[in-house]
């Protein structure tokens, strides 16, 4: 009986089939590990701005506590006969 299969040991090496990826999806791959790429470097630098806006509001939280202890600390040393004047 003819057979239309062939033992792939005696095939040509040109008639055997290479499995190899296409320019348009090599060119698809790059564009999507770009875009994550693009995202991850947007969400990092969105996370040090804010790291860097909460580090400046603590200095300053910071800062009227330290002045607020200063106003407890002299209205608390003042004497007792002390007023205000304008």
């Amino acid at each position: 009986m003819f057979t239309n299969r062939t033992d792939k040991a005696t095939r040509p090496i040109h008639h055997q089939l290479r499995r190899a990826f296409s320019l348009i999806e090599v060119v698809v791959a790059i564009t999507i590990l770009a875009l994550i790429t693009t995202s991850l470097f947007a969400i990092i630098r969105g996370a040090v701005r804010g790291a860097t806006e909460i580090e400046l509001l603590q200095r300053e939280a910071d800062q009227i506590q330290r002045f607020l202890d200063l106003l407890r600390r002299t209205f608390s040393t003042l004497p007792s006969t002390a007023s205000k004047s304008l």
